[in-house]
């Protein structure tokens, strides 16, 4: 079935957020699963979902939409 045009599944959730951050943190999957207490597996889950729901191409594309959308902020300290 289609989804509706505001239908809550086209936006990340609470933890898709939390995976989101740690990639934009420069984190790896295994960092990420290790840092939530969940497996691999699931954290790749949470990033094909995040890639599907932001349409981006590569993790620099899903970090510049995500700021775009306002899910995580820009920041120029590193």
């Amino acid at each position: 079935t289609l989804k509706a045009a505001g239908d809550d599944s086209l936006h990340p959730s609470a933890r898709e957020l939390e995976v989101l951050y740690q990639i934009s943190q420069g984190k790896t999957s295994r960092e990420i699963a290790a840092a939530m207490f969940v497996s691999e597996n699931t954290v790749e889950a949470h990033r094909k979902s995040l890639f599907a729901k932001l349409g981006a191409v590569n993790v620099a594309d899903l970090i510049v939409k995500a700021i775009d959308k306002g899910y995580i902020k820009k920041s120029c300290n590193r």
